[in-house]
């Protein structure tokens, strides 16, 4: 299924929200993580497409690890990235 970013973060919230996080991530072939804090953050073990909450907000890293964003949206409350993994 070919889905844009934007299609990607929409779902997301709708999924997130409504606690179906494993459907998600089997419907799109793409995780994804919730977080608080960035330290220690990684993607290890996950799909090569990563769809990340920040709770609280503020700037998303470009890289973690293999993966580079493609899409974010900063918000004050949470902010949303969309990761993919490059070779």
């Amino acid at each position: 299924m070919n889905v844009s970013d934007e299609q990607l973060i929409a779902k997301s919230v709708q999924y997130s929200a409504g606690g179906f996080i494993e459907n998600f991530e089997r419907e799109y072939g793409t995780s994804l993580l919730s977080v608080v804090s960035l330290n220690g953050l990684t993607f290890k073990n996950l799909k090569d497409s990563v769809v990340l909450h920040k709770m609280g907000g503020g700037a998303l890293p470009f890289k973690v690890g293999a993966w580079e964003q493609t899409r974010e949206v900063r918000g004050s409350l949470v902010s949303i990235g969309v990761y993919k993994k490059y070779r």
